[in-house]
């Protein structure tokens, strides 16, 4: 059976408790199966709840990852969903499908304001600098199927890609950091595989018709960059 903890004595919250599968060590069908079956007929039907409620997993799921505790994510994740789910009438199919769609606008209305560094359970946009790199890093949130993206926030780079654009779909998280500090090691990861680049001529455009929060400082960019190899770059 599951048990409960409140959140209220957590996060000093007035919400609904939150929940916490009865046994650690177990996979995801175990999980999800105890808090559909014990925990998801309790939560309330009216959406405003279920947002509170959802924020409070996705909360937890970042404190998870921070501590490092993958029953916690697993619960944390379990929980969010369970809202999503109720908040579609009980009803898994379509509780996705499109900005109309629960978990979207759940999603939405915990969104991290622009330019503000969102937590693991967030969805948001921020700037990164890192390694030379300037990069606006779009993530999608918790029990999405986005992921995560890099965006150049220099009209021409450097960058780690020629198109100003890099996917980072299915990334997952890295224990003991935060959202900002896993993405320098993304873009680490990134640099490791191949060196950064200024961005081709067709593909430059100014970020903050994407992301009218940067600022002219966020935006300036080198004429010439040296890469980790000693090779210098120079713009055209």
């Amino acid at each position: 059976m599951a048990n409960t903890v409140h959140s209220e004595e957590i996060y000093g919250l007035d919400y609904k408790a939150a929940f916490v599968p009865a046994e650690r060590g177990r996979d995801w069908g175990y999980v999800w199966g105890q808090c559909r079956n014990g925990y998801m007929p309790g939560l309330p039907t009216d959406f405003d709840a279920l947002v509170k409620i959802a924020g409070v997993h996705a909360r937890e799921y970042d404190r998870a990852i921070l501590y490092a505790d993958p029953d916690m994510m697993l619960a944390a994740m379990a929980g969010f969903k369970a809202c999503v789910i109720q908040a579609n009438g009980g009803d898994p199919f379509a509780s996705e499908d499109g900005p109309s769609a629960p978990g979207p606008r759940i999603r939405a209305a915990l969104r991290a304001k622009p330019g503000e560094v969102p937590h693991w359970g967030q969805t948001g946009e921020f700037l990164v600098e890192h390694n030379g790199i300037k990069a606006v890093v779009c993530y999608s949130g918790l029990e999405s199927f986005m992921g995560a993206s890099l965006h150049a926030a220099t009209k021409t780079g450097p960058f780690v890609s020629e198109t100003g654009y890099r996917s980072l779909s299915g990334v997952q998280p890295i224990y003991g950091t935060s959202l900002d500090e896993a993405a320098a090691e993304w873009i680490d990861a990134l640099l490791h595989k191949q060196p950064a680049v200024f961005i081709n001529a067709k593909h430059r455009k100014d970020p903050t018709e994407e992301f009218p929060w940067l600022s002219p400082a966020d935006m300036a960019a080198p004429e010439v960059f040296q890469d980790k190899g000693g090779q210098m770059a120079f713009l055209f």
